[in-house]
């Protein structure tokens, strides 16, 4: 299947979008937003992230203030904070610049107040980290600490879904024998874009809709439907987004040029 050939998911009318850390990229979520409704997905939960690096924030929060559930990510916790998050003086600068655009605008700041920090639906758990905060991630080679993958398992639901990593994948839990690598890891492209049923726990990365980092530039999120999983990679128009990072003086450009190279 080439790489641009995403084929009609035919989720039905229960199926779930989950999206996250749109970043402010206005471009992308159009596009995302474009296609979840070309296929009739009706419901939408945000994993966080809706702020940060790109030049659209205040858009980006508006087209997402009816989604089913909007869990709160460290941005947008971090952008109604009047505390400064320990983050690098290169990250504090771009939230000061999210902050000063929402300042003016209640509602807009209200959108993001009213996110949760996780929540659990039966089985399937959705967060934005980790299940009750920010303070860690979720990376591949997790797999060497399953006791970590384990615990967040046990924190949440055998079936999570979470943003945060800008990767898009899943671990999963193959075996109880603690002799062995009980988790293993696949990447979007070991997965593909077929519709996928998860064989015991499984902790999935959606990827991001704004600013992936897995080498691959399309917006990334994911189609829930019956406990099956669907990986969906959409083209946008990065170069527009990036040309906007590029013409306002108060974003550096680095925002700007990882776009094109999906990093």
């Amino acid at each position: 299947m080439s790489r641009n050939s995403i084929p009609n998911p035919s989720p039905g009318s229960d199926a779930l979008a989950i999206i996250s850390d749109i970043h402010g990229n206005l471009e992308a979520l159009v596009s995302v937003l474009g296609y979840i409704e070309s296929v009739g997905v009706q419901r939408i939960v945000c994993l966080g992230d809706i702020v940060g690096y790109g030049p659209n924030p205040i858009e980006c929060i508006h087209l997402l203030k009816h989604c089913e559930t909007r869990i709160i990510g460290d941005w947008d916790a971090a952008a109604i904070s009047s505390d400064d998050p320990c983050w690098s003086t290169f990250l504090l600068e771009q939230l000061r610049w999210v902050r000063d655009e929402i300042a003016g605008d209640e509602s807009i700041q209200q959108i993001l107040k009213s996110g949760c920090v996780a929540k659990l639906a039966g089985d399937i758990a959705f967060f934005h980290a980790m299940p009750r905060d920010f303070s860690d991630w979720i990376f591949p080679e997790d797999i060497f600490t399953p006791q970590k993958l384990d615990r967040v398992v046990e924190q949440s639901a055998p079936l999570a879904f979470c943003g945060h990593n800008h990767l898009a994948g899943v671990h999963l839990r193959t075996t109880h024998d603690s002799s062995t690598m009980p988790w293993t890891y696949k990447d979007f492209l070991e997965v593909g874009d077929g519709w996928f049923s998860p064989n015991g726990p499984c902790i999935c990365s959606v990827g991001s809709v704004g600013q992936p980092r897995d080498s691959d530039p399309r917006a990334s999120f994911v189609i829930l439907r019956d406990q099956q999983l669907r990986f969906v990679r959409v083209e946008y128009d990065h170069q527009l987004t990036a040309d906007k990072i590029r013409a306002n003086p108060l974003i550096r450009d680095i925002h700007a040029d990882r776009l094109s190279q999906g990093r």
